[in-house]
């Protein structure tokens, strides 16, 4: 497995992608922070390219090969989660909607905690249907989750103000 790891105003990012360098296989913010490791490993690169993009705001989604590996209702929960608009929110019992399994909001979190890829498969814009943030595996827990709510939320406010 190869790596590289990279600061970002969430910490340091670790990326890791197969050994045949065709799939990422993690994207995660580390517990502490590390020192940048950089990779001449293409899709290494342009994983940091786009995430970077993503803090800078020129970019909303992220467009990586990933090795997702999980059941068939944790796919569809991952990909349900990537159709979430940016800066916008849903539910867990709406996701387990969108994923074709109505009633299903608690399998739906057991999914998120299985997801390996931050920003990749933004399970930041998943939230309790009264509006509070619930749990959040995406690194360093709620305060990445707030702090990335917040990043997307400043953005939106400022297309539509503007």
């Amino acid at each position: 497995m190869k790596n590289i790891r990279f600061n970002s105003p969430i910490g340091t990012i670790l990326v890791s992608c197969n050994d045949q360098e065709t799939l990422l296989t993690n994207i995660t913010v580390l517990k502490t922070p590390q020192e940048p490791l950089h990779s001449e490993v293409p899709i290494l690169n342009l994983a940091q390219e786009q995430i970077l993009e993503y803090f800078a705001k020129t970019r909303t989604a992220l467009d990586l090969p990933l090795d997702q590996i999980g059941t068939d209702f944790q796919k569809q929960v991952w990909k349900a989660v990537q159709s979430i608009p940016y800066g916008q929110t849903r539910s867990y019992g709406e996701v387990a909607a969108m994923a074709g399994r109505p009633g299903a909001a608690r399998g739906v979190g057991t999914a998120m905690r299985e997801n390996r890829f931050l920003l990749a498969v933004p399970c930041h814009r998943v939230i309790g249907a009264n509006g509070k943030l619930g749990n959040y595996s995406g690194g360093q827990g709620v305060r990445t989750k707030i702090a990335l709510l917040n990043l997307e939320k400043e953005e939106t406010d400022q297309k539509t103000l503007g």
